[in-house]
């Protein structure tokens, strides 16, 4: 009838991170067991000033366009080169009055393959990073060091 062995399925690993923080940092900025908003809910509550920002955001290293939702960024930066955040692991950076200690590459999933309005997984995007440049790695992990506001064009220092 088939092969009944045990099987070990791998944790996933962005769930046993949060499992390991969420309630060791005094400040959690996000949690992965919420129901995220439609990115068109949350415009309709944005001033016009956000919502232009928004309307004309583009993603990633070329002029190609992307979703916002595919990656599940907490912040992204313009103007820096490819793989540039890579250089920073270990390093405290600031933004605005806010410091981050960069910890860890982000390793992406298959998630990123699905489109976030359609549900439809359309793309390959982990495998071609790793055929391409020998990783599966866009963008990086950070502890807040000391809190505080950012605002959209704030500069990002070391």
């Amino acid at each position: 009838m088939g092969d009944h062995r045990p099987m070990r399925i791998a944790e996933f690993e962005l769930e046993r991170f949060f499992a390991r923080w969420e309630f060791a940092v005094r400040y959690l900025l996000c949690a992965s067991d919420v129901e995220g908003w439609r990115m068109a809910d949350l415009l309709a509550l944005a001033d016009d000033e956000t919502a232009a920002l928004w309307s004309g955001l583009r993603l990633g290293y070329t002029e190609a366009p992307g979703h916002p939702l595919r990656f599940r960024a907490n912040l992204s930066v313009d103007g820096w080169p490819a793989w540039h955040e890579f250089g920073l692991l270990g390093q405290e950076i600031a933004i605005g009055d806010v410091r981050l200690k960069v910890t860890k590459r982000i390793r992406r999933c298959a998630a990123i393959n699905v489109d976030p309005d359609t549900g439809i997984r359309e793309l390959a995007l982990p495998d071609t990073l790793l055929r391409t440049f020998d990783h599966a790695d866009c963008g990086v992990y950070a502890q807040v060091i000391a809190g505080g506001e950012i605002a959209v064009g704030d500069t990002v220092s070391p």
